[in-house]
């Protein structure tokens, strides 16, 4: 996807409204925001993938967390998750900086990081219609040199991947490797 082709879809991917219940939680929670972050101005919108436009490797997570990606706009950002992975990813050398922080310099190298569902849902619990209707983004995406998937989250994750690949005309699905 070229440059101009990927801020396009960003840009519609950002203005998502097909999921009614997804969107009033993540404003909601963009609204009534935790203490430790009431002089943050939260991101409320759908997450889009963040990482190497050229990678082979993407990593595939569930959803955004509410006081995480909700909050900063970035995949695996400001919260547990992103304080595990990121450090990871920079002993790999997959990372310039073993932290994520909203609007920091992070490059990531050959990784792509995005997730089945693009807004934060309550309790971290996409409905299966959720998984569907988002499944829609998944093939337009994910980097055209991607080789490789990883499911490190559980089986929604693992099944909004699935269900994203299921479009007709596309190439076969990359090879994907849930963790446990």
């Amino acid at each position: 996807m070229d440059l101009f082709s990927w801020d396009a879809f960003k840009q519609e991917l950002t203005a998502c409204t097909r999921c009614p219940r997804l969107v009033a939680h993540r404003e909601e929670v963009g609204r009534k925001k935790r203490r430790a972050f009431q002089d943050w101005t939260y991101w409320a919108r759908p997450v889009p993938g963040f990482g190497d436009p050229q990678a082979r490797l993407v990593l595939f997570g569930l959803a955004p967390g509410a006081h995480g990606s909700n909050r900063t706009g970035r995949p695996f950002t400001g919260d547990a998750s992103g304080a595990f992975l990121y450090p990871l990813l920079y002993q790999a050398g997959l990372s310039s900086n073993p932290e994520s922080e909203p609007h920091d310099d992070l490059r990531l190298y050959g990784t792509y990081l995005t997730a089945a569902v693009r807004c934060a849902p309550p309790e971290n619990k996409p409905t299966r219609e959720e998984l569907l209707a988002c499944s829609a983004w998944t093939p337009h995406s994910a980097p055209p040199s991607l080789q490789q998937v990883i499911s490190p989250g559980p089986q929604e994750a693992h099944r909004g991947l699935v269900m994203g690949s299921q479009v007709e005309d596309e190439p076969p699905a990359p090879q994907l490797h849930q963790s446990d």
